[in-house]
Formats: structure tokens, C-alpha cells, sequence
């Protein structure tokens, strides 16, 4: 019997996929997820493999040709917790340039056959731990549906990963690439579609402001239908750092056994987030043997800055990083624009309450309205509609 041949795939005109690629070859035993749910380390081989057998299998499903769709966006529910899983199934849409719907683990039947009519959604995308809430959600809902199980081991003979020879032209950059809907606090919850193009410039912008590298692990202990979850994950891999995913796991105790260890080198939480993990330590480091708590400020040590933002910060919760030696700085956006404005820890001389910095590079600003405090926005990175 004559051999398989392997797969042979293509990398996409794409600067997210660009940067796997490259890693891959030059660095191919490099971590660029650790996915805390399932313990694993993925390396820029396995990713890309994932992501183009994911691929595969949206068009088999999905009856989708080789070429990229040229009519108006078409949109994809995607029931995925934030994970590997989900970094694969956003890069898989990204690469067929389709529209991801980031659906919350905790929506109700109700709101999600809204998000439906309001984006007027074709597909759906799930694994299989959630499938009864995908019943749930389904139910008189009409979407050709795709639940997703990715291998933990890349099956014989392994695929080849190719660079074409002349880069193809790229699909359109305005191309709807995610739907992200508001809380909703002040009515019904809008939608905010990005492009392909305001993702990349915003995950660009974010990871040179803060100077991520390769050479860089960061805590993403967030969710799949937050814009802070969608962009630091996005910003991670084009940047090449090591995105270590951890929702499931985290709390205070777990995060101060991080910082033990050393390895993490850059965070940004929210307030909410910090707070608690203040109060632990305060709470539980008079407990400690003198080594454990000299390990705790090594490990702070390694980190550059905590960046913070999205509410008010206390200063008590500020300070109390400053006085262990590690910058804190704000992140000022919103859903619409990721990176409005930013203090720069290598710029910086401290921490200055209710300060959110400077605008970013890509981002110019005039006031729209004087009496109510409004603020115009303009920048590559902001949303579509």
C-alpha cells in the first residue's frame, strides 16, 4: 500500500498568520499558548495545523468554497470559552474571512435569538461540553451548526506548512471580522463590528505601547465575549508573546503562585480584578515563611509594569505595587476603539490618580461636544458600525 501523502497547506496573506509562520521556523519548540483548562503547551506548529484542519472542516460543514466570500459579511456564533479551542476557531474564521459572534457561556435563549436577528446570523460554533446549552440555545433558532473537537496530538504523516512563493492578494481588509455586543446597561445591547483591518491596527497599537515581545508571558484570565479578551489575545499572538490562558484556574491564591514562579513578565487586570488580589496577599502574607514572601517579590521583579484601567483605579491598590518596585499603568479605551490613550511605564514618573495618559499614536480626538463632555475619535483601529 503506497504512503499518505501529507497535507500541504498554505500560510494566508495575513500578519497573524505571518508571525506563526515565522516562529515556527525559526523558533518551533516556542510556547505561544498555554492553555491553563487543559495543561498544554502549543507550539506555532501545532496552532497553525489546528487552525487549517479547523478550517477544513468550516468548509466541509459550512459547504463553503476555496475562495473568500466578496458579498456582505456572513456571521458565525461562536459558543467557545475562552481557550485554545477559541484561539483556533477566531484565527479560522480570520483566515476564511467570515464574522465571528462571541456568544457568552451564560446567555439566555432569548438573547442570543436576538444577537441572531440582529446580525442575521448563518452558522454556529460550539464544542462538544457545551452542546446541551447549544440545544438550548438552538432550539427554534435555524443555523447550520459545527461543534468542534481538536485533537491533543497532530496524526501521521504530519502536514507541511508552506509560505507561498508570491503572496496572494489578501481579502478585504473591511471585512467584518468580530461582532462584540455592550452590556447593555442603558438598553437593549448594540452591536460593535470590527474589520480584519481595526483589529490588527488595534492589537498592533497595544502591543507597542507596552513593548511585548516574544520574549514576554502574560495571564489572560478573561472571557471570549469581552473586547479586553478578544484584543490581548490577538495582541499576544501577533506580537509572538506567550498568551497563557487561565480563566478556569484563576483566583488570588493562584495568581501569587504565579508570580512565584517567576516566568510572567507583563499583566494588565482591571481594578475588579486587582483588588482581591491585594487584599490576599495582605491578608495572607504575615501567614508566610520569610522564603515564601521573598519569592513573591522576586517574582514582581519580573514584571516591567501592571497595566490596569477601564474604572477608576484606587490608589491603595496602585500603591501597593509601586511600593513592591513594579510600574502601574492606565489603559484608557472602550469596545468601539481598543486604544484610545495610555501612560508608557518607560516615559512615566509614577502612577497619577484619575490620569489616563496620552493618546496613542494612532488615534486623534476632538471634542464634539463641549456642554456634555463628548469626545470625537478618530483612529485606523475603531470600529466599523
Amino acid at each position: 500500500m503506497d504512503a499518505q501523502e501529507p497535507s500541504e497547506y498554505l500560510i494566508p496573506n495575513d500578519p497573524f498568520f505571518h508571525e506563526l509562520f515565522n516562529r515556527y521556523t525559526q523558533d518551533p519548540e516556542a510556547c505561544v499558548i498555554y492553555d491553563r483548562a487543559s495543561e498544554r503547551s502549543i507550539t506555532p506548529y501545532h496552532f497553525l495545523v489546528d487552525i487549517f484542519q479547523t478550517i477544513d472542516r468550516i468548509r466541509r460543514n459550512f459547504n463553503l468554497g476555496e475562495e473568500t466570500p466578496s458579498t456582505n459579511n456572513i456571521f458565525v456564533c461562536v459558543l467557545v470559552p475562552y481557550g485554545y479551542e477559541y484561539a483556533v476557531t477566531i484565527l479560522a474564521l480570520r483566515a476564511l474571512g467570515l464574522t465571528a459572534v462571541n456568544v457568552s457561556e451564560a446567555i439566555l435563549p432569548e438573547e442570543f435569538k436576538y444577537f441572531v436577528e440582529v446580525c442575521n446570523a448563518a452558522y454556529f460554533i460550539t464544542i462538544p461540553q457545551l452542546q446541551e446549552h447549544a440545544e438550548s440555545l438552538l432550539d427554534g433558532v435555524s443555523l447550520t451548526t459545527l461543534t468542534i473537537e481538536l485533537s491533543p496530538s497532530i496524526t501521521q504523516p504530519l502536514p507541511v506548512l508552506r509560505s507561498p512563493s508570491e503572496l496572494s492578494k489578501t481579502w478585504n481588509q473591511d471585512r467584518g471580522a468580530i461582532l462584540l455586543f455592550t452590556s447593555g446597561t442603558s438598553g437593549p445591547p448594540k452591536g460593535v463590528l470590527h474589520t480584519h483591518g481595526s483589529i490588527y491596527a488595534g492589537a498592533k497599537e497595544w502591543f507597542e505601547t507596552y513593548g511585548l515581545t516574544r520574549d514576554d508571558r502574560m495571564l489572560l484570565p478573561f472571557n471570549s465575549h469581552w473586547v479586553a479578551g478578544f484584543m490581548m489575545l490577538s495582541g499576544c499572538i501577533l506580537a509572538g508573546t506567550c498568551a497563557e490562558i487561565c480563566p478556569t484556574v484563576f483566583s488570588p491564591a493562584w495568581f501569587w503562585e504565579r508570580i512565584k514562579a517567576a516566568d510572567v513578565t507583563f499583566l494588565e487586570l482591571i481594578p475588579y480584578t486587582l483588588g482581591p488580589v491585594v487584599e490576599w496577599y495582605t491578608r495572607e502574607a504575615v501567614n508566610k515563611s520569610r522564603q515564601e514572601v521573598e519569592e513573591y517579590l522576586a517574582g514582581l521583579k519580573r514584571l516591567r509594569t501592571i497595566v490596569t484601567g477601564s474604572t477608576a483605579v484606587p490608589t491603595s491598590v496602585a500603591n501597593f505595587w509601586i511600593e513592591k518596585g513594579v510600574k502601574v499603568d492606565i489603559h484608557y479605551g472602550c469596545t468601539e476603539c481598543w486604544m484610545i490613550a495610555a501612560t508608557d511605564w518607560r516615559k512615566s514618573n509614577g502612577f497619577t490618580p484619575r490620569h489616563v495618559g496620552k493618546l496613542v499614536s494612532s488615534v486623534e480626538t476632538t471634542l464634539a461636544s463641549e456642554s456634555e463632555g463628548e469626545m470625537a475619535i478618530k483612529s485606523q483601529a475603531l470600529f466599523q458600525k
